[in-house]
């Protein structure tokens, strides 16, 4: 059980078992809500919507009970995931719902296919990029922008192990 400092507060946060599964259209209005508590540049319904038509483009949500948790939006490419944005609601923060939408999506790399999934953060979540840090992920570069902030490169790739397993059981 993690311990979190709200409002000069202690208090106790209870892990939870999140569900996952596909975001559909009516996740919007939630997922809206969680993206406006949770980013600075926050996307559109509209940016929402065109990405869940890129048949690339994947949205999968993490449920408890009957709220939505957490969403993230990742793409497939050939060799490779990219995360292109993950947040979780505030209410559900340190409670294990973050870690456990990462699993789901490192869950889906394969050592026949897909077998990396990066982000890009800014350098200012300095709190995210300890979590992925926590969470097994490598900062591989430093992307600096004309007249933005700097982000970092995060990457998870599939353990060579598992690669090698994978390959000999095929």
């Amino acid at each position: 059980m993690e311990k979190r400092t709200d409002n000069k507060t202690m208090k106790k946060q209870v892990q939870v078992c999140a569900h996952m599964r596909w975001l559909i259209g009516r996740d919007l209005p939630e997922v809206l809500q969680t993206d406006l508590e949770s980013f600075e540049n926050r996307w559109t319904e509209e940016e929402f919507r065109h990405a869940r038509r890129q048949p690339n483009c994947i949205g999968m949500v993490a449920e408890v009970g009957d709220a939505v948790a957490g969403y993230l939006i990742y793409e497939r490419h050939k060799r490779k995931l990219v995360l292109k944005r993950i947040a979780v609601h505030p209410s559900f923060r340190r409670r294990g719902v973050g870690t456990q939408m990462l699993a789901k999506l490192v869950s889906k790399l394969s050592a026949h296919q897909r077998t990396w999934v990066s982000i890009d953060v800014p350098e200012r979540l300095d709190g995210a990029h300890l979590w992925l840090r926590a969470c097994g992920w490598e900062a591989v570069m430093v992307n600096h922008e004309q007249g933005e902030d700097d982000t970092y490169r995060f990457v998870y790739r599939l353990p060579v192990e598992a690669e090698v397993a994978h390959a000999q059981n095929a």
